[in-house]
């Protein structure tokens, strides 16, 4: 087969190479992510959809204010021993239950705008690997 023809050709080096981008700016500290120009040639090298959603996850983490404060306080509460964490989306409404704007005034959500929120949170944690395979969405509801 010619290179270049073969659909699993560079599909290693290409995750080597955006494992390499993303490891240089995480190191440097204070850099910003690779603009959104770049991202989008970043993503048509992910050679899988988990490694998609872990290259938006950095994204989110930069850009959502909620998202960064639930991991920050899961992480701190539960340590960094993933295979430990006991996650469920009652733990997580708790954790948002925390959340203060800088005024000191908290969220103003439906219980069950939190519920779907701690279950989309859960959600991305598994996309990008983070956490097991499907929960059951009643669990800690």
């Amino acid at each position: 087969m010619a290179r270049g023809t073969d659909p699993r050709a560079g599909s290693r080096g290409s995750a080597q190479k955006i494992f390499r981008i993303l490891k240089r700016r995480l190191q440097s500290g204070g850099k910003k992510l690779p603009s959104l120009t770049e991202l989008h040639n970043l993503v048509q090298e992910c050679s899988t959809e988990q490694a998609k959603a872990q290259l938006f996850c950095f994204y989110l983490i930069r850009e959502d204010n909620l998202f960064r404060f639930v991991l920050h306080e899961v992480v701190r509460q539960q340590g960094t021993e993933r295979t430990e964490w006991h996650l469920t989306t009652g733990e997580i409404v708790s954790v948002l239950d925390h959340f203060e704007y800088e005024d000191g005034s908290g969220l103003q959500y439906a219980d069950s705008t939190l519920q779907r929120w701690g279950r989309g949170f859960r959600s991305v944690l598994r996309d990008i690997g983070v956490l097991p395979g499907p929960q059951s969405l009643l669990s800690g509801c």
